[in-house]
């Protein structure tokens, strides 16, 4: 994403009487800035136009905030001490993820609610299979920095519940991949994902006996319109959520109504009715995951396509009825 890329959202919002909510991690941005001369024009894109938008802590520097990861195999699993216990990340280390990003936002004259916290991934609450309980550090964190609104993963938990003084807001995830900033690109890992080894795809459909694949690959110059995007449904009144990349992709599709929810972990991104959101593949290690730290101010280095997480395909195409599993 770029300045102009910013600039047009500003605009689209004005033109479409949409205000959208900006969680942004600090940190990434100012490392960008020390990597490139210190300078970031879409940054400061974002921060002259702040007053148009509303403002989320998404902690400084997105860090997984629930167990400490050991990525040595796949999928990851939670570290353990020499007793055999679970590694966690410390309450301080929690603590000043949240303070700092708020810190940094204050300064700079951005309006945000200290009460609204948005974790990396989610992170830090529950996240089966791998850490089936929230960090017993979270609760504590979140009360350190006034935290009463925690944003949840409604295709993890769709009810909303209480993280100790706190309580989660369950968002819905949507079907566009967070690497991808065309419809040709997005048809493009689409097609590898669910496309057999026969057809050119990565074969993770035929491997995963929930999935099914595509009988051929879409066109990429067509298949986003045709195929990914799906029909509206009941509208159900809670936060949807997307990545900067696909805020990016032009024209900007206009919002359905209807979301579903998503797989659990272990399942794979599934068609969806809504408008173009993001979403995590289920289960993707961070460590191997691209660092796109989320939507504002922070940019993307580029493309950085199959990886693990996204070889794990949904259950259902159009090709196999039924309702989603979760429903």
């Amino acid at each position: 994403m770029t300045a102009q890329d910013a600039a047009y959202a500003a605009q689209w919002q004005k033109d479409h009487g949409f205000t959208l909510d900006m969680v942004f991690n600090a940190g990434s941005g100012e490392e960008w800035k020390s990597e490139h001369g210190g300078t970031d024009a879409l940054a400061d894109r974002m921060l002259a136009d702040k007053a148009q938008y509303r403002w989320v802590n998404h902690t400084y520097t997105h860090p997984y905030l629930g167990c400490v990861q050991d990525t040595t195999n796949v999928p990851w699993s939670c570290a353990k001490n020499p007793d055999g216990t679970t590694k966690w990340m410390s309450r301080a280390e929690i603590s000043a993820q949240i303070a700092d990003n708020h810190n940094w936002a204050r300064a700079r004259g951005l309006t945000l609610d200290r009460t609204e916290l948005v974790t990396g991934e989610h992170s830090g609450l529950k996240s089966l299979p791998q850490q089936p309980q929230d960090n017993p550090n979270l609760a504590g964190a979140l009360a350190d920095n006034g935290v009463k609104w925690a944003a949840s993963d409604n295709s993890r938990e769709p009810e909303q519940r209480a993280v100790g003084s706190a309580l989660t807001v369950p968002r819905y995830p949507m079907n566009v991949y967070y690497n991808v900033g065309t419809k040709a690109e997005m048809a493009d890992e689409y097609n590898w994902v669910y496309t057999s080894r026969a057809d050119g795809g990565s074969g993770a459909c035929e491997d995963n006996p929930a999935s099914t694949c595509l009988d051929a690959p879409l066109d990429t110059a067509t298949g986003y319109d045709s195929y990914i995007v799906p029909p509206g449904g009941p509208h159900r009144p809670r936060p949807r959520h997307l990545q900067r990349p696909e805020a990016a992709l032009r024209p900007p599709v206009q919002p359905r109504r209807g979301p579903h929810p998503l797989p659990g972990p272990g399942e794979g991104p599934r068609r969806l009715p809504g408008p173009v959101r993001g979403q995590h593949p289920a289960g993707e290690p961070a460590a191997e995951r691209h660092r796109h730290r989320a939507e504002a101010p922070r940019r993307l280095a580029g493309r950085h396509r199959r990886q693990q997480g996204h070889g794990v395909p949904h259950r259902q195409h159009r090709h196999r009825q039924g309702p989603p599993p979760g429903r």
